[in-house]
């Protein structure tokens, strides 16, 4: 799906994804849903929502923000609202669907351990299982916490978590994350340790740096890889780490605003009308208008992913005019439009940091009424 901006401020699409290596822990303590047997497969679906919920809330990502009131149909859940459509598919292997206004859409597949196995939904969670390794995952839509509170919707997600669960140091170090990606669209490393989604030369998202800690709070080494369209993310957990582990890489979007916004009128350059008339051969005659130009609005700057006075527009002259031309001169008919000018600053904005990331100026120009604004004689 192309993009269109929105009036003002531009909500972007974020997502979460988040690794929960076998899960969390709260202030100090452990908290481990599957001590009992050490394997996440062993517990429940509940079991694993509720180790979810701690690990969340360890990295002030609230449990509390999980949109449980999701559209059903026979393959996924969904919801959609005027910035964004996501889709968490039942099976796995159809991957999470993301769909922003000012971007294209892409389609991330979960890690290959929970390939195949069905989701059940437990309390707005999402939870695969998996039979052949100690890995389950967890996904959820939600309210990112950390975007402005003027803009933010308590009933429409805007973000999508996908955690998984590992229960033993057995598991696996490395998971992949492959994306479906459009034509213009690629995976990029940034600075710090941060991944793009690049659409067109521009970052469409960001995945922020990875960490992970374990079930005492302690930090395990992290990090990223790409190859092609696949994100890697890799745990270094070994026999001293404390289980359960959590490490979470959060993507999100961005959303874009305007500042220091001003209008004004102003009228663009006079464009001819007409054929000339000679009248030196001629005691005078009537000049008249007899050919019609169009004239478009312009853009000046990026202004992706907001909406300012509209630049589609543009007029044709449809009023006839004629003038009386003495003799012994040559002339012609020009007109000229009036603009509506809006002038500003656009600021591009991390949903996930709230920091301004870029800023640019931008004009945008648009022809005011049906009809040129003013005509006049032009003599040579």
């Amino acid at each position: 799906m192309t993009g269109y901006g929105r009036q003002i401020v531009k909500k972007v699409f974020t997502m979460t994804l988040t690794a929960s290596m076998a899960i969390g822990f709260s202030g100090a303590g452990t908290i481990s849903a599957f001590a009992a047997s050490g394997s996440p497969s062993a517990g429940s679906a509940s079991d694993t929502v509720k180790a979810v919920e701690h690990a969340l809330h360890s990295e002030e990502l609230s449990a509390e923000n999980v949109i449980g009131d999701l559209n059903e149909d026979k393959n996924s859940f969904h919801q959609e609202n005027e910035d964004l459509s996501i889709e968490i598919p039942k099976d796995p292997d159809d991957g999470i669907m993301m769909d922003t206004m000012d971007s294209h859409s892409i389609t991330m597949q979960l890690p290959k351990e929970v390939s195949g196995e069905k989701g059940e939904m437990k309390d707005g969670t999402l939870v695969y299982d998996s039979d052949d390794a100690d890995v389950s995952v967890a996904v959820q839509a939600a309210a990112y916490d950390r975007y402005p509170k003027d803009r933010a919707l308590d009933d429409q997600a805007d973000t999508v978590r996908s955690l998984i669960v590992i229960g033993s140091a057995d598991a696996p170090k490395d998971y992949s994350f492959k994306f479906r990606l459009g034509r213009n669209q690629s995976l990029k490393k940034g600075p710090g340790g941060l991944v793009f989604i690049m659409e067109n030369g521009e970052s469409a998202y960001e995945i922020m740096p990875a960490w992970a800690k374990d079930a005492k709070g302690n930090d395990v080494k992290s990090y990223y890889t790409i190859k092609g369209k696949t994100l890697i993310q890799h745990v270094s957990f070994d026999e001293n780490t404390q289980f359960p582990v959590v490490a979470d890489p959060a993507m999100s979007g961005y959303y874009y605003k305007k500042s220091n916004v001003s209008v004004n009128y102003e009228y663009g350059k006079w464009k001819r009308t007409s054929s000339i008339m000679n009248t030196k051969k001629t005691k005078g005659g009537t000049l008249t208008v007899n050919e019609s130009y169009t004239i478009s609005g312009s853009v000046s700057g990026n202004i992706k992913g907001i909406v300012t006075i509209g630049t589609g527009s543009s007029i044709t002259s449809a009023t006839s005019r004629s003038w009386s031309i003495a003799k012994n001169k040559r002339c012609y008919a020009e007109c000229r439009a009036e603009f509506k000018v809006e002038r500003g600053t656009r600021k591009k904005i991390s949903m996930n940091t709230g920091k301004v990331v870029s800023k640019n100026s931008y004009t945008v120009k648009r022809p005011r009424g049906k009809y040129y604004r003013e005509y006049r004689v032009h003599y040579l």
